[in-house]
């Protein structure tokens, strides 16, 4: 399994939406092991009604990679390549 932190991150707490969070799920889990998504929707719902994921995923994914482009500007382009190059990525398959 990909070595990368996996879990919420909670943008929620820091004001942001929480749905925000289900883009990063979706990205890095659901999109690299897509036999996860089922059971962790189940699971999810078991605890509390899961948000309609059609109607803010594909807004939310687009401005999670342009946040992202944005956040390598600020830090450093060139120490954060493989994050900038995952993020525009992101947005060349949102938007084609």
């Amino acid at each position: 399994m990909n070595q990368r932190y996996l879990g919420f991150d909670f943008e929620s707490a820091h004001g942001g939406p929480s749905e925000i969070d289900f883009t990063k799920i979706k990205q890095y889990v659901w999109d690299v092991y897509p036999e996860t998504k089922e059971e962790f929707i189940l699971g999810y719902k078991s605890i509390r009604t899961l948000p309609n994921l059609e109607t803010f995923l594909p807004f939310y994914s687009f401005y999670h990679a342009f946040s992202g482009v944005a956040w390598c500007k600020k830090r450093g382009i060139e120490k954060n390549k493989e994050f900038l190059a995952e993020n525009i990525q992101t947005l060349i398959n949102i938007v084609g």
